[in-house]
């Protein structure tokens, strides 16, 4: 049977590892971190949720939201009621659900750091913080902040945004979003269980 790495266990990761491992493929999973908490992230489109009603059938705590505010200098806000709202999840929450997904569908989740990936003649050769492996396939979904980023495809500073934010803890029942003027991004505060996700990304 061939052996597929993932590497990165996020939502990307995670989803990707479930349809390999229940398509029979022997999955594993390499993530220092797993399933872990971040202020951006969590949020889920209809497009997502009609594609993949679990993400809206479970348990898991989440906030539904069908109103957003829009806002900008020198202009009036906007209210835009969403006829088909948007899903809310913390970021770990969400993580932690697509991660026990592709454990049941068959994958090995291994909370292990990746410091090195090179193709030798037939297969993957893929260092870790405590040991090596090989694998047939490797699938890459790290992230823009993991040091593998650029394996296969170059990023440039203009490819990239960054983000600050921040919980707070409070609870409205819709979506903030300011556009300043001068940034090429825009401010956000986004309900979740709990508390706010707000913040800055440019």
């Amino acid at each position: 049977m061939k052996r597929v790495a993932v590497i990165g266990g996020g939502p990307a990761g995670a989803m990707a590892a479930e349809r390999l491992a229940a398509a029979g493929m022997r999955t594993v999973v390499l993530d220092e971190k797993l399933a872990w908490e971040k202020p951006c992230g969590g949020g889920l489109t209809y497009k997502a949720y009609s594609k993949y009603p679990f993400l809206i059938d479970n348990r898991t705590p989440k906030r539904i939201v069908s109103e957003t505010f829009l806002a900008a200098d020198g202009a009036n806000p906007a209210r835009l009621e969403l006829k088909r709202p948007l899903i809310i999840y913390s970021r770990f929450d969400l993580n932690r659900m697509l991660l026990e997904r592709a454990e049941r569908a068959g994958a090995q989740l291994e909370q292990e750091r990746v410091l090195e990936l090179r193709r030798g003649s037939s297969r993957w050769q893929i260092k870790t913080r405590h040991g090596a492996l090989e694998a047939d396939y490797c699938v890459l979904a790290t992230g823009a902040r993991n040091a593998l980023r650029d394996f296969g495809t170059q990023f440039r500073a203009e490819d990239t945004m960054y983000a600050l934010g921040y919980y707070v803890p409070s609870q409205q029942e819709h979506i903030d979003i300011r556009f300043l003027p001068h940034l090429e991004g825009y401010i956000w505060v986004f309900p979740r269980c709990g508390h706010l996700s707000a913040g800055i990304c440019g």
